[in-house]
């Protein structure tokens, strides 16, 4: 048998079977390099090195470890970062990724500012109450305000008495009109328009329930062949015959009338609003010379209940007619013109256009709605948490069921509060 001896730093075996294999599996334990000593490129091999076998003095400062080596399968459990030298320093940290996206997995965030965009925020120190939102006051601090409704201030008439919290509708657009009669077709009596100079003007007297009348219904004939057209208005009441200027106008072609009285409807666009109750004048012109031969006729029942009964006729000096004549037909009523309040009905309005909200303060048929939620958070009451509401076929309700024309009006998060969306 031959002998091997170990000198320092290395291991030296010999066949002494598996009984030198402990013994070097011992010796090279207690193997280490001296304190003084570096370790170089390729002097530590293998997969695994002992937990704490390396400390910081057996580092160097400008050592590096491959990217690729650093969990390459995620961190588990605490991770320490800090600027190179300590802990919990002051220093800033910059997170680098190769992804846009950095994103903080059942993490939190500690820290009472940061920056978002280049913009600085600092962050409230306690938390809101219920229904505040967070808020900026325009030099990055944040704080919880309570979330009022936006509302707005309106000064047109409604058409109904509605109280307080009620769903309402501030139309754009006509959605909602009633036929108001006037005189029956009965006791006809037919006044030309414009034949000679004692009749340049017909006028015909009625009560306004509505501030605008969109449409209206006339019984009209003519004699001959006129050829220019009439000229219907609204004018105001002056002293118990018209006056004071024209709040809508329309035209239509005498031409297009026949010989037998006929009703005919006109479109007549709004300059203003009347005044609900007041007494008002329709009024009918033509536009062309005075002609005994051809013009047309306006017809009215010269024996009608209808209140306020009047037939005018202007003669180019003063006025002048019957008392108890009224214009045979009809106008509409409508409630739903721009800045008209009205309780809302996912039925009977079309809401294009229109603003949905919930009415601040009592009104009447004779007042003004002052003012009402149009967004934002407003008390309601018996309401489902977590469920969105419509505008419900029943006047000024609230359904889960969207309505005929599907107006959403907003979703509770606590079956108390109603979070309004914007519906403009």
């Amino acid at each position: 048998m031959k002998e091997k001896y170990a000198t320092i730093g290395k291991i030296l075996w010999g066949v002494f079977g598996l009984t030198i294999f402990g013994l070097a599996a011992q010796v090279y334990a207690l193997v280490s390099y001296p304190p003084a000593a570096l370790l170089q490129p390729g002097d530590i091999t293998g997969t695994m090195i002992r937990n704490q076998a390396i400390t910081d003095t057996n580092v160097s400062n400008t050592a590096a470890i491959s990217a690729t080596k650093i969990v390459p399968r995620g961190a588990q459990g605490t991770v320490l970062l800090s600027d190179g030298t300590n802990f919990a320093t002051t220093t800033a940290l910059t997170f680098a990724t190769s992804s846009p996206t950095l994103s903080v997995i059942g993490g939190k965030i500690s820290a009472t500012s940061t920056s978002f965009n280049g913009l600085d925020y600092t962050w409230p120190s306690s938390r809101g109450a219920a229904n505040t939102a967070l808020t900026e006051d325009g030099s990055g601090n944040l704080s919880f305000k309570t979330n009022a409704p936006t509302t707005l201030q309106v000064t047109a008439t409604t058409s109904e008495t509605i109280t307080v919290n009620q769903l309402v509708q501030m139309a754009t657009s006509t959605v909602y009109a009633t036929t108001t009669p006037m005189g029956a077709n009965t006791n006809v009596v037919c006044q030309n328009i414009g034949d000679v100079y004692q009749r340049q003007i017909i006028a015909g007297a009625f009560n306004a329930s509505s501030p605008y009348m969109p449409t209206v219904t006339f019984n009209l004939k003519n004699t001959g062949s006129p050829t220019d057209k009439i000229m219907i208005q609204v004018e105001n009441n002056v002293a118990g015959h018209p006056g004071n200027g024209s709040i809508a106008s329309t035209t239509v072609s005498a031409a297009l009338l026949t010989s037998t009285q006929t009703a005919y409807s006109f479109t007549i666009p709004p300059a203003a609003a009347a005044t609900i109750g007041n007494e008002y004048w329709f009024t009918f012109t033509r536009t062309g010379a005075l002609d005994a031969s051809n013009y047309a006729q306006i017809c009215f029942n010269n024996n009608s209940t209808y209140n306020p009964p009047g037939e005018k006729q202007w003669d180019g000096t003063s006025w002048g007619g019957s008392g108890v004549w009224a214009l045979i037909g009809s106008y509409t009523q409508s409630w739903q013109f721009p800045g008209q309040i009205h309780r809302a009905s996912g039925a009977a309005y079309d809401y294009s256009g229109g603003i949905l909200g919930f009415l601040k303060d009592t009104s009447d048929a004779t007042g003004t709605a002052a003012t009402f939620y149009v967004a934002g958070t407003v008390s309601v009451g018996g309401l489902s948490p977590g469920t969105c509401y419509y505008a419900g076929n029943a006047s000024s309700t609230l359904s889960t069921t969207a309505g005929t024309y599907g107006q959403k009006v907003g979703c509770s998060p606590d079956g108390v509060n109603l979070i309004i969306e914007k519906n403009w």
